[in-house]
């Protein structure tokens, strides 16, 4: 299995970085970041997705309005692919049930 895409690990980026302002109050648990995560995050600074008012090892993010409409996209859209997948498996499910009886 190939690994993820950079605009894939991108998103799920910007989905952590989501949830860490609404669970977390915008501080991130820097033990779980590593540098492509750190470039990342400061390419979505610099592209006006978030702010970060910490610095280093402190950093506190807020995502801008940008952002909140991104990661609102994000999810809609694995929402609707989870959606599906559960559609399949329920379909596949009841086919086995009428095969069984």
């Amino acid at each position: 299995m190939k690994p993820p895409s950079r605009k894939v690990r991108r998103a799920r980026l910007l989905l952590y970085v989501e949830t860490v302002c609404v669970d977390h109050a915008g501080i991130p648990n820097m033990r779980r970041m590593n540098s492509e995560d750190l470039t990342f995050a400061n390419e979505l600074e610099d592209q006006g997705y978030l702010v970060n008012h910490g610095t280093g090892t402190n950093q506190r993010w807020r995502l801008t309005d940008k952002g909140w409409a991104e990661a609102t996209r994000l999810r809609r859209a694995r929402a609707d692919r989870m959606w599906r997948a559960a559609e399949r498996e329920t379909r596949r499910r009841m086919t086995e049930r009428l095969l069984e009886s």
